[in-house]
């Protein structure tokens, strides 16, 4: 899994820089690698299930990456603690940087989190 730790490296790094992190795709197979910039990543569950499936169709598409391996979805989200409302409505709520890595191989699912605290500048650290 060194390919998950290079690019939750790079994640943090992108997230201090920017103050933000863009949801991106990493797929990664027997042929190669390939990383997509979602550029529209729905608001909803099932809205964000069909940008990921037309991300995934646009890989196999124009890329050829082989036989896949790793999945990884890189996204900023918010996490609550209260299981009554969405976790964007809890005012108890957190920002994180979220990692799901999924191994097509085995199918085991991986999630790392990162907490965001934004400083007077609104950078996350």
């Amino acid at each position: 899994m060194d390919e998950v730790k290079k690019i939750t490296e790079i994640a943090k790094e992108l997230m201090l820089r920017d103050g933000y992190h863009a949801p991106m795709v990493f797929t990664i197979g027997t042929n190669g690698k390939v990383f997509t910039l979602l550029e529209r990543f729905g608001d909803t569950a099932d809205e964000r299930v069909k940008d990921m499936l037309l991300a995934g169709a646009m890989v196999a598409e124009k890329r050829n990456v082989g036989e896949l391996e790793l999945i990884i979805l890189v996204n900023e989200a918010w996490m609550g603690t209260n299981l009554s409302v969405l976790p964007s409505r809890d005012p108890k709520r957190v920002e994180a940087l979220l990692i799901n890595v999924l191994d097509v191989r085995t199918q085991e699912e991986q999630l790392i989190m990162f907490e965001v605290i934004r400083n007077d500048q609104k950078k996350g650290y």
